[in-house]
């Protein structure tokens, strides 16, 4: 995790777009073993990539959520459903990346809780 969250946090976005699925990911696995400052500054930093001024970071960041988010990343997702200024590419936005990873974290938080 240290690696993982000192590359989310570097100063070049390749860097970011890189280790910001694969830290969604070991969150994810790492579920309850992590201690709340981990968790928490990793969480910091998915959130403010969902509001980085680069447009691919945030779509990193947001597909990653997609997969591997949970509930409460939801509400910095709506904000983003709801004001992303990034237009769109043959039909794909940023806006409808983020409303898609919302519709798949509610997914997987009905399956969880069954």
């Amino acid at each position: 995790m240290p690696c993982l969250l000192q590359m989310s946090a570097s100063d070049l976005t390749i860097n970011r777009a890189i280790a910001i699925p694969m830290l969604a990911e070991a969150m994810e696995k790492a579920k309850g073993t992590l201690d709340e400052r981990t968790t928490q500054t990793a969480k910091e930093i998915m959130l403010s990539d969902l509001r980085d001024p680069n447009v691919g970071l945030r779509a990193s960041a947001i597909d990653a959520l997609r997969q591997f988010g949970t509930s409460d990343m939801i509400p910095a997702l709506e904000e983003v459903a709801a004001k992303d200024p990034a237009p769109g590419v043959d039909g794909e936005t940023i806006r409808k990346s983020a409303a898609e990873a919302i519709l798949e974290i509610r997914k997987r938080a009905t399956k969880q809780q069954r």
